[in-house]
């Protein structure tokens, strides 16, 4: 469920980072014209995710396994706030999924082919359906996706907010988006702290998900301090 809710919130917090980051932080942009490298840049991506001794060596760690409804959620808020198609990015990793107990931690980059692939995508998020559609994502295909582990399950609200952080890169944003869900009758809460941060043609999302309470914030600040000191060799 964590890697659908990421996935959905990458494009529009890019957007709301763009929209809203002062003057102070931004940088001159060029387009890439020149065809892109797949295999360096599956080599950059996956440098850029968590890595093994960037979680405390108490919680657990195994290879992300992908699921269809990754993509398909990804690609199904992409269309529909008319962005380009996400499975065409040059280069996608994973980092392994941490867990312990109820809290896990995950990680994901990708290289766009070239850095008007990236604008572009900003530009068409300017759409109002950006709202309805994180929505419809967020509601209908975790919904769904609830249901094969949790039949009857059922999302019963959605909130988000923005948490502060210090910029990264080009483009950084960070939300907290809580979600309660009724399982037989009783409501558990999920959070999900989402950052985001961008250079050049890179997106790096990393999710901190716990249930009942907040992600340990000193725990989330020690592991973003590892993950942030690698985008400064960013593609």
């Amino acid at each position: 469920m964590r890697r659908l809710l990421s996935l959905a919130l990458v494009p529009v917090l890019l957007l709301a980072a763009a929209c809203s980051s002062s003057s102070k932080h931004a940088t001159a942009t060029t387009t890439t014209t020149s065809s892109p490298d797949p295999a360096a840049d599956a080599t950059a991506a996956k440098a850029l995710v968590l890595q093994p001794g960037d979680l405390p060596s108490d919680w657990k760690s195994s290879p992300h396994e992908s699921d269809a409804g990754e993509d398909a959620a990804e690609k199904r808020f992409s269309s529909c706030v008319g962005g380009s198609d996400p499975t065409q990015a040059s280069a996608k990793a994973d980092g392994p999924d941490f867990d312990k107990g109820d809290a896990s931690v995950s990680s994901s980059a990708s290289i766009v082919r070239t850095r008007s692939d990236f604008e572009a995508d900003v530009a068409a998020l300017r759409s109002p359906k950006v709202q309805p559609c994180l929505e419809d994502v967020l509601k209908t295909l975790i919904q769904a996706e609830m249901q094969k582990d949790s039949p009857g399950a059922r999302i019963t609200k959605v909130a988000m907010t923005t948490l502060s952080t210090p910029p990264v890169g080009e483009v950084t944003a960070a939300y907290r988006v809580t979600i309660d869900v009724n399982v037989e009758g009783q409501t558990v809460t999920v959070y999900d702290d989402s950052i985001q941060y961008g250079k050049g043609r890179s997106e790096v999302t990393i999710d901190f998900t716990n249930v009942g309470s907040p992600f340990d914030a000193s725990l989330e600040s020690t592991v973003l301090a590892k993950a942030k000191a690698r985008i400064g060799a960013a593609r």
